[in-house]
């Protein structure tokens, strides 16, 4: 009797669909209301929306900052310059 590979190709493939389709999992964040996955490299347009936007308190606001790595020295010095 001779096996057939059509089973087992197809079997394979149905359990690799759902791997391929959580890439982007690994940037979702888990919050009370929900959880989401931001968009990459936001516009400038999106920044001056969600300032506009934000609920401050006292003349704050609170923002999530998700980095792709972790930031170098100078980045950090960059980013501490740039409030």
């Amino acid at each position: 009797m001779k096996a057939h590979p059509l089973p087992l190709i197809a079997a394979l493939l149905l359990f690799s669909l759902p791997a391929l389709s959580q890439q982007d999992s690994a940037y979702r964040l888990f919050l009370k209301s929900g959880s989401l996955i931001p968009q990459k490299n936001i516009s400038s347009d999106a920044t001056q929306t969600f300032n506009s936007k934000a609920l401050r308190l006292e003349g704050q606001s609170f923002a999530i900052i998700q980095f792709d790595h972790i930031p170098s020295p100078d980045e950090r010095q960059h980013l501490l310059k740039a409030g």
